[in-house]
């Protein structure tokens, strides 16, 4: 595939996890039936979407 990028870099970055952090990740995720079908990219996207909902309601102060 000379030339041809395999992966979007408009869609995809790289993210780098120790592998403790990874291994904890799928723990989690397979103790939690809503969450088993998630990539690790799809939990991590879960989990900002949650804290970003926190921060908005008010639950962490925010600094300016």
């Amino acid at each position: 595939m000379e030339g041809k990028q395999m992966t979007d870099t408009e869609k995809y970055k790289s993210v780098a996890i120790k592998i403790n952090a990874y291994h904890k990740a799928n723990s989690v995720k397979e103790q939690i039936p809503e969450l088993k079908h998630l990539s690790i990219g799809g939990l991590m996207l879960f989990l900002i979407d949650k804290f970003e909902q926190d921060v908005n309601s008010g639950k962490y102060k925010q600094t300016s």
